[in-house]
């Protein structure tokens, strides 16, 4: 089982009432993929049959270029090329959105917060 935020899909619930352990079921719209969310989080849990499917999905909808904010010492605000994930990260952070920074000289992994808009 893996544990994957409601953000990254477009989810939809499909119970009308909450299951007994207080969870809802919801299904993404663009993959298919199901799974429990618990009650006051913002995560599904998955199998990881589904797991392989939510990469494979992230891999398909993952932006040519990103508009980023300034985060001083890592990269500058702007638009960068999206490049893939390094080898070393790949395990941990295959689907995320990686930018090569000019001031680190490597490649940095961007986070949800610090994107402005994709595929300006």
């Amino acid at each position: 089982m893996k544990k994957i935020s409601i953000m990254d899909h477009d989810f939809e619930k499909q119970n009308l009432v909450s299951n007994k352990d207080y969870s809802d079921t919801y299904k993404a719209m663009c993959c298919g993929i199901s799974g429990k969310r618990p009650p006051f989080t913002n995560d599904i849990i998955i199998t990881d049959a589904d797991f392989k499917k939510h990469i494979r999905c992230l891999k398909s909808r993952r932006p040519s270029l990103v508009e980023v904010r300034n985060v001083p010492g890592i990269f500058n605000s702007g638009v960068y090329e999206v490049i893939p994930c390094p080898d070393s990260d790949r395990e941990k952070y295959e689907g995320d959105v990686w930018i090569y920074s000019t001031i680190l000289e490597k490649s940095v992994r961007v986070l949800r917060e610090e994107i402005i808009d994709s595929d300006v």
